[in-house]
């Protein structure tokens, strides 16, 4: 049995602009995490809100299940909005190969002429003990 008491939290941020995605196209967001992470945290800010039509919103998972970490955060909210995406499966990822978490835009009504946010994730990896020496 591993004892791994104290962790190092590590962090991911993703800046996505309007013109790097398509509505309705799933779009790979960090780098593939390794095997072994949890994902304790993700939040999405809005730093320029999208100004389609009707609505705006976007889903966080992974090809198999793509909304399986938040679904709807509405994109076109007010800038300096954060979301806190804490749908969160709670499972340790040990697919082979790692994770690769995903993100859907969609988009309905007129299409936007702006739009710009950032995808923050927090990620402990399972086992791995911080240490210290001294």
């Amino acid at each position: 049995m591993n004892s791994a008491s104290r962790q190092t939290v590590y962090s991911a941020h993703e800046r996505v602009k309007l013109a790097d995605i398509e509505s309705g196209v799933a779009f790979n967001v960090f780098s593939k995490l390794p095997n072994g992470v949890i994902p304790i945290a993700l939040a999405v800010i809005i730093l320029t809100p999208f100004d389609s039509a009707t609505s705006d919103l976007l889903d966080i998972g992974t090809a198999a299940d793509p909304d399986a970490y938040k679904a709807d955060v509405n994109v076109a909210a007010a800038a300096g909005t954060k979301v806190d995406a804490t749908t969160l499966p709670g499972l340790i990822n040990e697919a082979s190969g790692g994770l690769q978490l995903q993100a859907t835009w969609t988009g309905t009504g007129t299409a936007p002429t702006e739009g710009e946010f950032l995808i923050v994730g927090q990620f402990i990896e399972d086992s791995r003990e911080h240490f210290t020496q001294g």
